[in-house]
């Protein structure tokens, strides 16, 4: 057996270097991996792989089966104005003047007196609305003059028999008295309250018929005590008369 120049034995296993498959001092990559590219370069994708690439910021990414992109433009809803409700029309500042033409505008508010004053110059129109204040600040008013007026007469009354030694014709005249100057204040507020009454209901979109519910033993009084006490809705106009058209404040 020749004897190797080198000193190494070239039969003994890793003492010699096989060039023909490269060469061995690269890295051998795990099992299932690629080897990596010498010289930095870039490694191939492998077969039927697209190869993926990272778009720079700012810029739309390729697309790698060579198909090409469109322009797409992004969806935006278009936005309409909206117009104001139906009847209803836009004033600067406040409200419009109230007009019994078909005016969806709110009957305004007003103070006791105001009320009062109004009452009186609308006791015969049936037609049109009344706002809540216009009617419940006549209902308080109205209560209140009932009341002392019924105190004043009792009293009168009072006095009348204590001045005749209670004599039964003296007290029977003094009651009478009381009681037909009573009706008398009543039957001539009855009419403009009836009216008041209907507007009221007119003023909530509720026929004026519904008055009627009062006269329904126990529980009509009722009824009518919570229609009188709904909102005013813009509907009611419908009752409006321009024939017939309502003071306002305006006019006091």
């Amino acid at each position: 057996m020749s004897s190797n120049p080198y000193g190494q034995n070239p039969n003994q296993p890793g003492n010699y270097e096989d060039y023909s498959q490269g060469y061995s001092g690269a890295p051998q990559p795990q099992y299932g991996q690629q080897p990596s590219a010498p010289y930095s370069q870039p490694s191939a994708p492998g077969y039927g792989q697209p190869n993926y690439e990272q778009p720079t910021y700012g810029q739309p990414a390729p697309d790698p089966y060579g198909q090409p992109t469109y322009g797409q433009q992004p969806y935006t809803q278009q936005q309409y104005a909206q117009a104001p409700g139906y009847g209803q029309q836009q004033y600067a500042g406040a409200l419009a003047p109230y007009t019994a033409v078909y005016d969806t505008n709110p009957r305004p508010s007003v103070s006791m007196v105001q009320a009062v004053k109004l009452w009186l110059k609308n006791w015969k129109n049936f037609s049109g609305r009344a706002s809540r204040s216009e009617y419940w600040w006549v209902v308080l008013a109205t209560f209140i003059v009932m009341t002392v007026l019924m105190v004043v007469l009792s009293l009168i009354v009072l006095g009348a028999v204590a001045a005749s030694n209670g004599s039964d014709t003296a007290v029977g005249v003094a009651l009478a008295s009381m009681y037909g100057i009573m009706a008398l204040v009543s039957l001539a507020a009855f009419v403009p309250s009836l009216s008041l009454g209907i507007r009221r209901l007119h003023d909530s979109n509720q026929s004026g018929w519904m008055y009627l519910l009062s006269f329904i033993p126990s529980v009509g009084g009722i009824i009518l005590l919570v229609l009188m006490a709904q909102a005013s809705n813009p509907a009611g106009a419908r009752f409006d008369d321009a024939a017939q058209p309502l003071y306002g404040p305006e006019h006091l």
